[in-house]
Parts: C-alpha cells; structure tokens; sequence
C-alpha cells in the first residue's frame, strides 16, 4: 500500500465473511524482500503476481 493503512482498514473484517475472496497483490520482481516488518492490523495477501512469477503466502 500507499503505509496510511488504507487497505487494512476496508479488509478488516475480510475473515468474517462467508464467501471470503482470495487476496492477490501485483508487484514488480525488484520489490521482492526476504521480510517486512508485520503490524498487528495489517491484512496478509493470499497471493503476490509480478511479471515472473505467482507466489502464495499461505
């Protein structure tokens, strides 16, 4: 995101729908790093698709 928490506050209540959609970022290959730092309010994607590959975080 843009860090002004915009997407966690629209998907923080994601997990209690009934028909939960599946989370997919797009991103460049350069953007890829071994770890983020993780707040407790951030919202994980399922998948992340840059131009080479599609990668799942779960």
């Amino acid at each position: 995101g843009m860090g002004g928490g915009f997407y966690d506050r629209t998907l923080a209540n994601i997990n209690a729908l009934d028909n939960r959609p599946t989370l997919v970022g797009v991103a460049h290959d350069c953007q890829q790093v071994d770890e983020l730092p993780i707040e407790p309010w951030d919202v994980p994607l399922d998948l992340i698709v840059t131009p080479t590959q599609i990668i799942s975080t779960r």
